[in-house]
């Protein structure tokens, strides 16, 4: 993930792996970028 989590330098979600890593670091800045990821809906 590139970026530094600042308003300025936001982290760049580019992949799920990325996406998961949100978890780590709530207080920072994310964009999310074309990630292509295809979700499947279970009941």
């Amino acid at each position: 993930m590139t970026g530094s989590g600042t308003e300025l330098s936001p982290y760049i979600i580019y992949n799920v792996n990325d996406l998961q890593a949100m978890e780590n670091d709530l207080m920072a800045y994310y964009e999310l970028a074309n990630i292509g990821v295809k979700v499947k809906c279970v009941q």
